[in-house]
């Protein structure tokens, strides 16, 4: 099971500033509970947005220009983990509903005491974002559970 940082990608998590958990002028992002190609949507006024690694400074001044919110570079950070993990065997580990998993999907959780966030992207595939330093954890956790 591949459990690696995506050297060619830029994710930045975008935090809306004050009581303000609606749209960021400039950056079309997801509703709670939803991803796009380009964003998931963790939780109320916080996203991470995704790009090619090429448009990192682009992406960077756009975010600078976005009014109510604030931005921090997290590549470093996070893994992606793109599986055929079936969603039952999720919902089994995690309680998640297996019926919610279409296109789009976002939900933020625990696996094995890790918080991870689950999508489905464009090509169907179940991603599991996660703090790199719980990667080695996880990948243990998820070889024995499946």
């Amino acid at each position: 099971m591949g459990l690696s940082p995506r050297r060619d990608l830029c994710v930045f998590r975008v935090k809306t500033v004050g009581r303000t958990a609606g749209p960021v002028s400039g950056l079309d992002l997801p509703p709670m509970g939803r991803a796009t190609s380009t964003a998931i949507a963790l939780g109320p006024g916080d996203w991470l947005l995704i790009a090619p690694e090429g448009r990192r400074t682009a992406l960077s001044e756009q975010l600078a220009a976005a009014s109510a919110a604030y931005a921090v570079d997290v590549s470093d950070a996070l893994v992606f983990l793109l599986a055929n993990i079936d969603p039952a065997t999720v919902t089994r580990l995690t309680g998640l509903d297996a019926a919610r998993f279409g296109r789009g999907y976002a939900a933020t959780t625990r696996l094995a005491g890790v918080p991870v966030t689950f999508t489905t992207g464009d090509d169907d595939r179940l991603q599991i974002i996660l703090d790199v330093s719980n990667a080695r954890h996880l990948r243990s956790y998820l070889e024995s559970a499946l």
